[in-house]
């Protein structure tokens, strides 16, 4: 019974792209040890034809050992954005790794052709979970199963359900509450529903205001979501008047060499975020690893609040925490915006920000890689926003008032 049971599970398909006829063979072995994979191997030449024809759920690729990392990803992008995973040799410096997941990839997975025949097996483990990962940040679970789905599109685009443009979802009755009560919709601006960039040119609609202009931005996210955010911080002006509060999900290691990056790309002062920091007008504070980014009033001025998350806490930092914190705080004067990633984090801060008339933005999910997040709160009903990167960053010029 067991068996038949997952003989009907579909399967994750997994495209695997090696330098070396070793490792493809070698790689293929461990993967295919797995039912739940149906694993396609090709060499990483003519990757994105591969790619093309074979649509798989998920990228994991394996450069040669001094083969550059961000063409690879840059190729298999360009048939289409992927949850991507880079097999990097153990000692890869910080640099290397942190290249790839600026490239794009979601994620970098650790492993030498040279390794002993004991940690064989440790690594077989560890890949496994990190291609099933990738599996459970992209897309695939969120296909819909029926037509009776609620009709969503994305922001600022008709809803015909002729349209090839209209977004099928499976999503509940927004005015339904766990407790079974009618949650009432936020009152909002009705203008706030309108996409702010006009539909041929892409620029600011005639409407010259939002109000209210939100003091605090939240930008977040967690796997495949660093080159979204990058494209945002490096295009924002030199002078903004809101507080941006950023919460990234990235490998405690890597974290200073990325907010170093981070901080020479963008016009804005920024810094990773201390017990006690102010929160001012045109300054990005970065929330640090294992460590949740609250808020606490104290005077005039809101202070960010940094505390140690429990050992079983997860995940950090959170984005659910900071929204619903700077929420308390601002009310309808908070924008969140959400750039990807995998799992529910960033549903309970969304909830916050709309029942304090805020504004939510996610990216359109068909422009990133780790879509699960944002699949969950279309779901969910939370979205004001659906915008591509390029939109999210002519918004964030639209909201100033510096």
């Amino acid at each position: 019974m067991m068996e038949s049971v997952l003989s009907d599970e579909p399967k994750l398909s997994v495209g695997l792209f090696d330098a070396s006829p070793f490792g493809r063979r070698a790689l293929s072995a461990l993967l295919r040890a797995d039912p739940s994979l149906e694993v396609d191997v090709a060499s990483v030449e003519g990757m994105r034809e591969h790619v093309l024809h074979r649509d798989p759920d998920v990228i994991v690729v394996r450069p040669s050992a001094s083969g550059e990392v961000c063409p690879l990803i840059d190729e298999a992008f360009s048939a289409g954005r992927k949850p991507l995973g880079i097999i990097l040799p153990p000692d890869a410096s910080p640099d290397r790794r942190l290249d790839a997941l600026e490239a794009g990839a979601a994620l970098t997975i650790p492993w030498s052709m040279e390794a002993e025949p004991a940690a064989i097996c440790a690594f077989q483990s560890l890949l496994l979970a990190r291609v099933k990962l990738l599996g459970l940040s992209g897309a695939r679970s969120h296909r819909p199963a029926s037509s009776a789905g609620a009709r969503l599109t994305r922001d600022g685009r008709p809803s015909n359900p002729a349209s090839e443009e209209t977004l099928t979802l499976n999503a509940p009755d927004p005015a339904a509450r766990a407790d079974g009560l009618a949650h009432p919709p936020p009152s909002r601006d009705p203008a706030l529903a309108a996409n702010p960039m006009s539909k041929g040119s892409g620029d600011v609609v005639s409407r010259s205001r939002i109000e209210p202009r939100p003091e605090v931005i939240v930008m977040g996210g967690g796997v495949g979501t660093l080159p979204h955010l990058r494209e945002i911080l490096a295009g924002l002006p030199e002078a903004h008047s809101a507080a941006f509060l950023v919460v990234l999900r990235i490998e405690p290691s890597l974290f200073e060499s990325c907010v170093a990056r981070l901080r020479a790309l963008c016009p804005l002062p920024l810094r990773c975020a201390e017990e006690g920091d102010p929160l001012r007008a045109g300054r990005v504070l970065v929330a640090p690893p294992s460590r949740n980014l609250g808020l606490v009033r104290t005077g005039r001025i809101p202070r960010a609040l940094v505390r140690l998350l429990e050992p079983d806490a997860s995940p950090s930092p959170s984005l659910d925490v900071t929204l619903q914190a700077v929420s308390r705080i601002y009310a309808e004067r908070v924008a969140g915006v959400v750039l990807g990633g995998q799992g529910g984090d960033g549903g309970l801060g969304f909830r916050a920000v709309r029942d304090g008339g805020g504004l939510t933005v996610a990216l359109d999910p068909d422009a990133v890689a780790a879509s699960d997040t944002i699949l969950t709160l279309l779901h969910s009903r939370l979205v004001d926003k659906i915008l591509s990167p390029s939109d999210a960053l002519k918004l964030m010029i639209h909201l100033n008032d510096a």
